[in-house]
């Protein structure tokens, strides 16, 4: 009996410990893939960031290369634009007269500059370059000279249509002076003729008006150039029809048309002329955002 009785406690003991031993080796088990598990984890994370790291990295450097295509058509266009409006100057000043227009190149590549300016945009410069005070005060800087170019050109389209359109209604009015002035002289013509249907020719005043028909026709034959209308037409009429026509009310009356005609064009030359000279500045005008943009 002591020797079941001792069997069957040995046996008790055993069995006891050998649970102990699975659970301890479970435990051991679960432990170990959790850190297996843990360190997988891990490296796919890892893996994960760099490829988070290297897309940020390339939307970084798109960000980037789009902002100096951008800069290199200004840097391309727009000094060329400044000298087409240089080119615009010279010629009004050779024709302060006649409306001269400027070659405008087209492109939007300041707009879209301005649109560019964003989070996104400054995250990737300030990547790529220190994240100082220098480097924060010239991204500020590219894009206020960017604005200052944006306002200058909006500006000079807006100064080149006033100019043309405030030019335009000036010409109107002369050459609507010049047309009632000659249908009157015609008429006067006309009738010098009806009273003196034999020796009219022969007639002083008619032959004065003569003369300006003649001058009217040969003006008006081609492209009306307000240069000849003032120099062959207006000036030299002003000046002698109050001593050649002996009807003082008619010569009155058309001296003052030709007058109210002489100060408009007088009128047009000085805004032409104060025009070209703002034209003649562009170019001096964005020399200093050029050539920080250039830097």
């Amino acid at each position: 009996m002591d020797l079941n009785f001792n069997f069957g406690e040995h046996f008790y003991e055993a069995s006891n410990s050998s649970m102990f031993y699975d659970l301890l080796m479970t435990f051991i088990g679960a432990f170990l893939g959790f850190l297996v598990a843990l360190w997988i984890n891990r490296l796919v994370e890892k893996k994960n960031n760099k490829k988070d790291d290297k897309k940020l990295i390339e939307e970084y450097q798109s960000h980037l290369r789009y902002l100096s295509l951008l800069l290199k058509s200004i840097l391309k266009t727009y000094p060329k634009q400044a000298d087409d409006y240089r080119k615009l100057s010279e010629a009004v000043i050779k024709q302060p007269l006649e409306i001269e227009l400027p070659e405008l190149r087209a492109t939007y590549d300041l707009s879209r500059l301005k649109d560019l300016d964003s989070k996104e945009l400054r995250d990737a410069y300030l990547h790529f370059f220190p994240e100082d005070e220098n480097s924060i005060d010239n991204y500020k800087r590219i894009f206020a000279h960017v604005d200052f170019l944006l306002m200058l050109f909006n500006d000079l389209i807006k100064q080149n249509e006033n100019h043309r359109n405030f030019t335009h209604k000036d010409q109107l009015f002369v050459r609507d002076c010049f047309e009632e002035v000659s249908y009157r002289l015609g008429l006067k013509q006309k009738n010098i003729r009806k009273e003196n249907p034999d020796n009219y020719q022969e007639n002083k005043e008619f032959q004065y008006l003569h003369n300006f028909s003649s001058v009217f026709i040969e003006i008006t034959k081609d492209t009306i150039n307000l240069s000849n209308v003032r120099d062959k037409y207006l000036q030299p009429l002003h000046g002698t029809i109050l001593y050649e026509i002996s009807d003082t009310e008619f010569a009155d009356s058309i001296f003052i048309i030709i007058k109210k005609a002489i100060s408009r064009l007088r009128n047009i030359e000085f805004n032409s002329l104060e025009f070209a000279k703002d034209m003649k500045k562009v170019e001096s005008r964005i020399k200093e955002p050029i050539v920080y943009l250039t830097e």
